[in-house]
Parts: structure tokens; sequence; C-alpha cells
């Protein structure tokens, strides 16, 4: 099946409303619902792990837009920015997870966003997952999320299943994953874009300037040319598109 063009996903029926603390919505695909987890602190002591991923980044205009070939829009690194855009500080972010890949490996296994209440209690929101048993993955959805006050930032974090094995099950490690308008260690500028959360595991970085983003069975997912064509990127990632909220 040929790879076509990106542009902002179709989702389902979205109706999106304040940025109140109490307002962090979060719509699913073909999940039935988003699941809240009041959890700990799990961004205390490290606000992003840059060690253990690797963060791709190409303008929202150079994939939504026409394209004459589709490599003219090529990811880059997503570190390489140097400075956030303010405008989420007013009016917050419209997040979509526009595609995901969980790879021949299936460790990747969910993707949260976070929101830090009044009380310091942080909730992490099932919005993207991967189902080992069944081999299936929910698809794009789209949710409206204010930036923490403390830090100015999109909080995220990735689930993953390690190789280590504690009383004969597998172990889950959590990455943290921070867009910022400010410099935090670890954590990437937050401006209008497609960011390309790739966790390492023991893989090296990824070649950002051979990949694009094409569309592969609804996905929007990284697409490399080899010996002639077009095939999606045969490893982990989540792609998000994160915009001004209305």
């Amino acid at each position: 099946m040929k790879p076509t063009l990106g542009g902002h996903p179709r989702t389902n029926s979205v109706a999106e409303s304040g940025l109140g603390r109490r307002e962090f919505l979060v719509f699913g695909s073909s999940a039935a619902a988003a699941t809240l987890a009041f959890g700990p602190q799990m961004f205390a002591g490290v606000f992003a792990d840059a060690r253990a991923l690797a963060i791709g980044f190409v303008p929202i205009e150079e994939i939504d837009g026409e394209r004459g070939d589709a490599f003219d829009a090529r990811l880059r690194v997503a570190s390489r920015l140097r400075r956030g855009d303010r405008t989420f500080a007013r009016k917050g972010a419209q997040v979509t997870i526009a595609g995901a890949a969980a790879g021949d490996a299936q460790r990747l296994l969910s993707f949260r966003p976070h929101y830090r209440l009044e009380d310091g209690r942080d909730i992490a929101v099932h919005a993207w997952s991967f189902t080992t048993s069944t081999s299936n993955a929910s698809g794009p959805s789209r949710f409206v999320m204010p930036l923490d006050d403390q830090e100015k930032a999109l909080r995220f974090s990735l689930v993953a299943r390690s190789k280590q094995v504690v009383d004969g099950k597998p172990v889950d490690n959590v990455t943290n994953v921070a867009l910022s308008l400010r410099h935090h260690e670890g954590a990437v500028k937050l401006v209008r874009g497609y960011y390309v959360i790739v966790p390492l595991f023991d893989e090296a970085e990824p070649r950002w300037s051979s990949y694009t983003l094409l569309r592969d069975k609804g996905n929007l997912v990284m697409h490399e040319r080899y010996a002639g064509e077009t095939r999606p990127v045969a490893r982990e990632h989540v792609v998000l598109r994160v915009d001004h909220a209305a």
C-alpha cells in the first residue's frame, strides 16, 4: 500500500473547552475512555530523561502543506530549537497523537500526558496504549492541555517494557518527556510542530534527516527510502502534533 502524505489527522469528534486546572480533557480514539492515574510524583528528581530517548521535529506547515516530494519535509533534531513559543503560556496547547509505532520488539506500551494539581498530585492520563497480548494499538487521539504552572512545560511519560525480569515478570520502565518554554535539562523547546519521540533502548539515535512523516494504516509515522521504495521506519516511536489551543 502506497503511503500518503501527512496533514492533520482525522480523530473522533472533539468537544474541547477551557484550560482550567480541572478541565484537562483527553479524548480517546479507538479506546473506550481515557484512564486517569492519580500517582506519586513521577517527575520528582528527573524533569526529562534526555539520554533515554531521542526527539525529532518538523514544523506543522511542512507536513500539513503541499509537498512536491514526500521528502521535501525532513525531520531534524528537536534539541536544536532555541526559543519557545510563549503563546502557549496564554492559550495552552492542542496535542494530537498523530501516530505511533510499536515496532517488532513490542516494548512501547503506553504514552501518558501529565498534569499537576494544586495539592501536588500528578495525574497521568493513558492517551495511547499497545496491548502485547493482542498486538492491538489505539489510534490517534486529541486533547487540550495547559502548561504546567511551575515549569511552563507540557509533560509526558513513555512506558516501555524492559529486558529486566523481577519475580518472573517483566519490568516496565517510565521515561519522562518535556516540551518547555524554559531551559530545563533534558527538555526541548515548545513550539508549533510535529515532535517524534523515540525510546532509544539499546539503539542509536535516529538518522533524522533521512526520515519524513507519512501516513501508514491511518497513523502518521516515520518513513525512509530504501532501495528506491518508501517504507515505514521499523522502530518504536510516538508522533505528536502540537499547536495552539483555540
